[in-house]
């Protein structure tokens, strides 16, 4: 009996592109909202996925639903309330960094680290970040 299910490669292919639309729906890998929001994303990706294709994982996908899965990652998008929350993160982080700065690359060590003192000053509780 031959093996129905997609190659190793093609797996592989399914999980670089669910990480790059749950980057490009959480605006970078390096955004606050990736940070705090990617595990939730991932979630709701997946399941989204088994109900859609009833399979718990990508090895056990059909060869012949593999273009249809391609589509399915290419076109999914978060739930509205998890928008909403990158939305207000992003927004809080912004108020915060303006406070030093006028603008910033999102990639640059300096971006980083103020989202890193704004995650510490909300989550301890002991400063209004802004």
């Amino acid at each position: 009996m031959k093996n129905n299910t997609i190659s190793k490669q093609m797996q592989e292919f399914l999980r670089k592109l669910e990480q790059l639309t749950i980057e490009a729906a959480l605006d970078s890998k390096f955004s606050i909202s990736y940070r705090l929001l990617s595990a939730t994303c991932t979630n709701q990706l997946r399941t989204e996925f088994k109900e859609t294709f009833d399979v718990s994982s990508y090895a056990e996908l059909d060869r012949c639903d593999y273009e249809e899965a391609v589509s399915f990652l290419a076109d999914w998008f978060p739930d509205d309330e998890t928008m909403a929350s990158s939305a207000a993160l992003e927004e809080g982080l912004e108020d915060y960094i303006y406070r030093y700065v006028e603008a910033i690359p999102k990639e640059c060590p300096a971006y980083q680290q103020m989202m890193e003192d704004y995650l510490y000053a909300v989550c301890s509780g002991s400063e209004r970040p802004y």
